[in-house]
């Protein structure tokens, strides 16, 4: 994390342990699950604090830079859903329905991805690199997966080999869960996070 998502974090869990509103705070989320926490305590917080925390998030957006002779391609990667490769071209598919073809094999991408500080990707069998934040549903049996998100306007079904999604699957069983729970009324409302597991 930069100091300032540091800070960030630090002071949502101080808030929260002071005014018990909140009993967990998830680190390592990604930044719509920083937005989720910030919408859970946005009533109480005063104007000057909502908008340094809404600043600070997007101070540390990350971004998947892809250069060649001619240009370089700056893309958010929380706008990454997932990528096919076919050789040494990559289409990337993004959450406002465009795809970008580039330059750059599966596996470079791949390299850059892990290497940030919140990532959410998994190389999918040889052609494949899949946003976790939008996987709703894996199934290894009929060779699919479906993508799934409140940003995207319709679901997304990509076929891949079974072995490839039985590994999927399994990674995904084994990440760990972070819970966020929110005092509502009587009631509790409780939001999981994963932070995946090396």
């Amino acid at each position: 994390f930069a100091a300032n998502l540091s800070s960030l974090l630090t002071f949502l869990q101080e808030y929260a342990e002071n005014k018990r509103k909140i009993v967990a705070i998830a680190f390592g989320s990604s930044k719509e699950n920083l937005y989720l926490c910030l919408q859970l305590i946005a009533p109480v917080l005063n104007k000057e604090t909502r908008v340094w925390t809404e600043k600070t998030i997007n101070e540390n957006m990350e971004w998947l830079k892809i250069t060649t002779n001619s240009e370089i391609i700056r893309i958010p990667t929380d706008e990454i859903i997932f990528i096919k490769g076919d050789g040494n071209y990559s289409d990337i598919f993004l959450a406002n329905g465009k795809k970008e073809n580039v330059i750059s094999q599966l596996h470079d991408l791949m390299d850059k991805l892990t290497a940030l500080n919140y990532s959410p990707f998994y190389r999918v069998g040889k052609s494949l690199i899949i946003n976790r934040d939008y996987i709703f549903k894996v199934n290894p049996g009929l060779q699919r997966i479906i993508l799934s998100n409140s940003r995207l306007e319709k679901d997304i079904l990509i076929k891949a080999s079974k072995d490839a999604l039985k590994n999927l699957k399994e990674k995904l069983e084994t990440e760990e869960e972070l819970t966020l729970e929110k005092e509502g009324g009587n009631s509790w409302t409780t939001i999981r996070f994963s932070s995946r597991t090396s």
